[in-house]
Formats: structure tokens, sequence, C-alpha cells
């Protein structure tokens, strides 16, 4: 069973009764429902619960890759291609090395930002500041699939998206991804 943290930001699991049984995937991606449940000011629920959950799950492979700058972009572009509705990438500069910093905003209505509703929550996620830490970047990755997929029939959802407006950056520092990568390898 999940309930509130004491704090505004944090939730934590105060028990976990033997009767709920996780899928595999709620495992892997408990650290985005708690997200979601920050985000929605609600309490968190597991999976197994919501009937209406997407079965194709596909985002999350058997075979899980950190992905490149390159895969990012491709993959925003085909949100946002999928999703005109909820979905809008744009990039915020280049990196040092001429790399683009790619961001995907999720929102119910998408506005450009002259009309948008100055009175919406906006959100900022980022991820991969110094370049070894790559986790944050596939979760953003994972989230951000993880919303498009399931607006249509999770209500939680719904809601984050129709009273919330996400803008997530995977990478802040592409170049150290592809450095720390590098230094990686050669110690191998």
């Amino acid at each position: 069973m999940f309930r509130k943290a004491p704090t505004t930001f944090s939730l934590y699991v105060s028990s976990i009764e033997s009767s709920i049984s996780f899928k595999p995937l709620s495992r892997k991606v408990l650290s985005i429902f708690i997200v979601l449940g920050v985000l929605s000011n609600n309490f968190v629920t597991p999976a197994s619960t919501d009937s209406k959950v997407i079965e194709d799950e596909s985002f999350i492979s058997s075979n899980p890759k950190y992905h490149s700058n390159e895969d990012i972009g491709t993959l925003f572009k085909s949100l946002q291609d999928r999703f005109p509705h909820l979905a809008r990438t744009y990039i915020i500069g280049k990196s040092v090395q001429n790399r683009p910093l790619h961001v995907l905003a999720l929102t119910a209505s998408q506005k450009d930002a002259e009309n948008r509703d100055l009175l919406k929550p906006l959100v900022k996620l980022t991820a991969n500041i110094h370049g070894d830490e790559t986790l944050g970047r596939e979760i953003i990755l994972y989230l951000a699939q993880y919303l498009v997929l399931n607006y249509v029939n999770v209500p939680k959802v719904q809601k984050i998206l129709n009273t919330t407006e996400i803008h997530m950056v995977p990478t802040c520092n592409p170049d150290g991804f592809v450095a720390a990568r590098i230094v990686m390898i050669n110690k191998c």
C-alpha cells in the first residue's frame, strides 16, 4: 500500500501486502509511478489495480540499452507525430560539441509559448547533468512514453496532462554522456 510522505515532494512505501502482485513492468518503473503520484497530488496505486493500462508496454524492452542523443531526438519526433494533441518537441540549444539538447513538452492542450495558460503549472524534468548519470535519462524517456500511451485509458495520467505542462530534458550533457561511455569502454 502506498501513501503520501510527510513532505510534499516525496512518497514512501509504508507496506506492501502479500496479496498485491506487481507485474514485472511495475517493478521496473516504480519510480515513474511515484513521480506520477507526486505530480497528480494524489495517492499512488499499484499498476495492477488499473485495469485499463495499455498492455503494449514494448517501450520497456527486454533488452534495455542507453539511448544515444540521436535516439532521443528520433523518439521525441515520433511521439510528436503520433500524439500531436499531447506532445511537442523542440531544441533549446546545442552542446559544446554541437549536439542538440532535445526537449519534449507534454500537456493535453498544446499551445505555443505566447498563448499558454499562465496559471497552468509547468514542470521541468531534467537528467544526465553529469555525463555518468545515465539512468535518469532513461527514466525520463520511459515516463514520456508511458504518459502519452496511457493518456486515453488511465484517469491519473489524464489528470496530470490536463492540469500540468511537463517539459522533459533527458540529457543536459550529451557530450559528457558520450565521454563517460568512452571512458567505461576503455576501462573494460
